[in-house]
């Protein structure tokens, strides 16, 4: 449900109101055992060798439930005081709270009863409140000195977010890997709560020159100091860590026109990510190195470096529009698990770069069209980071492709089709055996129909992998379970106007 109020327009001074709420109540689905699949293999006899069970075949529990409930409120006031001075002030709150088990299952322990084979259902639970209260004020001004044009966005922002955890959790059970029964009864057991709340303040100013009639330049810097503070019991004991600093974040980039209709462009960017994660947990490398790195308050925040060179056309009295970038993305201070030491050492780094065209326009008047490619080369600098003994960064496809075409049968009636790529995808190297190291590529093809009955009302009908196709979404960390690709679905849309 979504609510929207505007007060003010065509004046001056402008109120926005809007009101989000997101409910969802589902069964949540672990994954399918990958056996059977290529690369597994197994030290049991029943299970080396056999076909692979159905993709859908459930490993969950009766119990299994996700409920989530997400409440957001946003205003946006905005003042002009003359055509080039502009003042915003935007306030939102938003609580998103989640619950859910999910039940998963891992297969390399056996136990064998009466001619099946048992491997482990764990049991995974979660009860959060995720709160944010965030005030943005911003200044945008347009100028000139020494007859340079600027366009200035300035402004300050303030910022708490609160993640709180709560106790719960589920003991794991056993359950039969080729013919699995939901229909158990879990009790929960005691858990530990966790509570995580940082607070930012953020300035920051962007400034857009027009050098010339066809050169454009722009640059930012955007100063974060923040503070983390993080309290959690477990069964070890308690802990009370704070973390605190000041982050620079900038940008720079530059914008040529070659004719009316083309353009280049070059960006440049750094970004930085504090200890904490989304979860705001932290611990002390004094007490425990062996954790998740990205949590450790004494290491350095991971650095992000981006650039993007690129260009864009727009042709046929703009009816096609051609793009096309290359991009290269280094991040540094990635934490990494020593394998001699088992503890977390900030000296690691990763690799993307590659490129992606896209076009998208008419074919004719009633005919349009738009197809999309990237192509993502990867690395990292540990000596094999996947399964089968290469740098590439785990569970990233080096080609993507989309593409989707839609005609105007009449005036109001709209039908396309669509087809999209994703190349293969590497699982990470860990301490699993038997497992497969890929998941192939896939093509999927996807089509679609709106009918405009009126001015108010419209409907869509989609309808998802339309041929059926069966294929493999994603594989798990581990490797021993992966989701299937949705099989053929539809949804039907109405949209209303006033």
């Amino acid at each position: 449900m979504e609510q929207s109020s505007a007060f003010g327009l065509g004046t001056s001074t402008r109120l926005y109101l809007n009101y989000l709420h997101v409910q969802q109540d589902s069964t949540p689905d672990g994954g399918v055992y990958t056996l059977g699949l290529p690369g597994y293999s197994s030290t049991n006899a029943l299970l080396n060798g056999a076909s692979p069970v159905s993709r859908k075949t459930f490993y969950g529990t009766d119990s299994d439930y996700e409920h989530d409930v997400q409440d957001t409120f946003t205003s946006r006031f905005e003042h002009d005081f003359n055509d080039n001075l502009t003042l915003t002030n935007t306030t939102r709150w938003s609580e998103i709270r989640q619950s859910y088990l999910l039940s998963a299952v891992m297969g390399h322990t056996f136990t064998q009863q009466n001619g099946e084979v048992y491997g482990t259902r764990l049991m995974n639970a979660s009860d959060t409140v995720n709160k944010i209260l965030t005030n943005q004020t911003n200044l945008t001004a347009k100028f000139s000195t020494l007859g340079v044009a600027h366009t200035v966005s300035t402004g300050v922002e303030l910022t708490q977010e609160n993640y709180n955890s709560y106790p719960y959790a589920f003991a794991s059970n056993s359950v039969d890997l080729l013919h699995p029964s939901s229909d158990i009864t879990v009790s929960p057991t005691t858990g530990y709560a966790t509570r995580g709340r940082t607070n930012t303040l953020g300035v920051y100013a962007f400034d857009t020159l027009a050098l010339t009639d066809r050169l454009s330049v722009n640059g930012g810097l955007r100063v974060d100091s923040y503070q983390t503070h993080y309290i959690a019991d477990s069964a070890t004991g308690h802990s009370n860590l704070k973390q605190s600093d000041n982050l620079f974040n900038w940008k720079i980039g530059a914008l040529y026109h070659l004719t009316d209709n083309g353009n280049v462009y070059a960006n440049y960017g750094v970004s930085q990510q504090p200890p904490g994660g989304v979860d705001f947990k932290l611990t002390n490398d004094s007490t425990d190195r062996t954790s998740r790195g990205g949590e450790n308050i004494n290491f350095s925040p991971e650095k992000t470096e981006t650039a993007e060179v690129g260009t864009k056309w727009s042709l046929f009295n703009k009816k096609l529009l051609l793009s096309a970038a290359i991009f290269r993305t280094n991040i540094k201070n990635d934490a990494e698990l020593d394998a001699t030491t088992n503890e977390y050492v900030q000296n690691g780094s990763k690799r993307v770069e590659g490129y992606e065209l896209s076009a998208a326009g008419d074919v004719t008047d009633r005919v349009h069209l738009m197809a999309g490619y990237a192509q993502q080369n990867t690395r990292t600098d540990k000596t094999s980071s996947t399964n089968d003994g290469s740098t590439s960064i785990p569970f990233t496809p080096k080609h993507s492709f989309t593409s989707w075409a839609t005609w105007d049968v009449v005036d109001n009636v709209t039908v396309g089709v669509g087809a999209r790529y994703v190349g293969t995808l590497h699982k990470i190297k860990d301490g699993a055996t038997g497992t497969p190291s890929s998941v192939g590529h896939y093509w999927v093809a996807d089509s679609m129909a709106a009918w405009r009955i009126n001015p108010n009302l419209d409907l869509q009908l989609n309808v998802y992998n339309l041929t059926n196709k069966k294929y493999i979404a994603a594989l798990n960390r581990s490797g021993y379970r992966y989701t299937p690709g949705a099989p053929r679905t539809w949804m039907l849309t109405a949209n209303v106007h006033f």
